[in-house]
């Protein structure tokens, strides 16, 4: 057995490209089985508040530059749908992988992501605000807490290796 050491890891950012470069070049219908069922767990509690209801008949697209996934999401009996339908829709959030990640587990806030320009919205300005703000009022992390403790450590072992920016 070769013993490992921390520099011998890869960084989340390449472990997340890893785990779901396949499922960037799935099919729309694949990443709305995936993804949607993911979304609606992640946003349950606003969703059954009725904060997204402004989402009700709007077309959203989450566009993962990394991964080249582009789903476009609205809301239906309140719940996210897959609106795979043509023309533009009403807003886009553009980033990569690594960094929707770190928006997911509130290891970065929303402004800071923006700020930096790793994360996008263009399209409508109301609709990109309420959005927004959404994501701003977000508490914790937005992640199952077993995957949050699990990708958080990996976030860890990853600022601790010899080089990290963060050392």
């Amino acid at each position: 057995m070769i013993p490992l050491t921390l520099t011998d890891l890869p960084s989340p950012r390449e472990v997340l490209t890893s785990a779901v470069e396949r499922l960037g070049r799935a099919t729309a219908p694949v990443h709305g089985l995936f993804a949607l069922p993911t979304l609606n767990r992640l946003l349950e509690q606003p969703l059954r508040e009725g904060r997204l209801d402004f989402l009700e008949g709007r077309v959203v697209a989450l566009r993962v530059r990394d991964l080249g996934v582009d789903l476009r999401v609205s809301l239906a009996g309140g719940r996210l749908v897959d609106c795979a339908c043509g023309g533009e829709p009403g807003l886009v959030l553009t980033g990569d992988a690594y960094d929707f990640l770190l928006l997911a587990t509130r290891r970065e806030d929303p402004d800071t992501l923006f700020f930096q320009r790793r994360l996008a919205m263009t399209g409508d300005a109301a609709l990109g605000l309420r959005v927004k703000n959404l994501l701003d009022e977000l508490e914790g992390g937005a992640l199952p807490p077993a995957l949050q403790a699990l990708v958080g450590r990996a976030f860890e072992l990853w600022e601790r290796r010899p080089g990290s920016p963060r050392q």
